[in-house]
């Protein structure tokens, strides 16, 4: 059972397992299961989000637009046609020898797996030759050629490129501005030797290091 709760006790349970002092407990990390952040909050631990699963989150908040959903929805007919078709795949062999590609598979996308989506676009376009020949040798997946315009350089795609970054540090912006959160991050990139002070603004370095001394001479070993 993953109630909240039992989490939270299970928690406790790896904490004296490992021997560590609850009190010595900086943060936990976590993705935003409303389980796991009920069993964090019934701890009353200081909760980090986990920015890869924030940043996941950014980037699929910024792809809904109209042009990206045509251009990916492409992309997706292409692969689907190639994996539910063993001559497909093998005709794609062919091809990639006969114009010298390199002999990769298509990759398929998936929601649970982070980045798929870049790597399907990524080797539909490395493809792009070998698909094209094998698609039109077929009456059934000959239309799909005539949509590889969507995937063509456009004049707005710098416009189209701005809008997408906005839309992620606008997302991270709100997500992440906590002050608590942000003096846990600067600590913890000064103490660490490849980022020391690399990340920490200007007007809060001097604070940082002096929070760090401190922490540093109330430890008792």
């Amino acid at each position: 059972d993953h109630t909240g709760e039992i989490i939270a006790q299970g928690l406790q349970e790896a904490l004296l397992s490992w021997n560590l002092p609850e009190a010595r407990q900086v943060c936990i990390t976590t993705d935003n299961g409303s389980n796991i952040v009920k069993a964090v909050s019934l701890n009353k631990w200081k909760r980090l989000q986990c920015f890869g699963h924030r940043l996941h989150l950014a980037i699929e908040r910024s792809m809904k637009d109209s042009r990206i959903d045509r251009a990916v929805g492409v992309c997706k007919k292409v692969v689907s046609s190639f994996s539910f078709s063993w001559k497909k795949r093998r005709d794609l062999g062919t091809a990639q020898q006969e114009l010298n590609s390199p002999a990769h598979q298509l990759i398929s996308e998936s929601p649970t797996r982070w980045g798929s989506r870049a790597k399907m676009i990524e080797r539909v376009l490395e493809q792009e030759r070998a698909i094209s020949q094998v698609l039109a040798a077929d009456k059934k997946t000959r239309h799909l050629v005539l949509t590889w315009n969507i995937l063509a350089i456009q004049d707005d795609d710098t416009a189209l490129t701005q809008s997408i970054k906005v839309s992620i540090l606008d997302y991270l912006r709100e997500k992440f501005d906590d002050t608590a959160t942000n003096d846990l991050l600067d600590m913890a990139g000064l103490v660490d030797p490849r980022f020391k002070t690399r990340y920490i603004a200007e007007d809060n370095l001097e604070e940082t290091k002096c929070r760090a001394i401190s922490e540093m001479e109330a430890i008792t070993v």
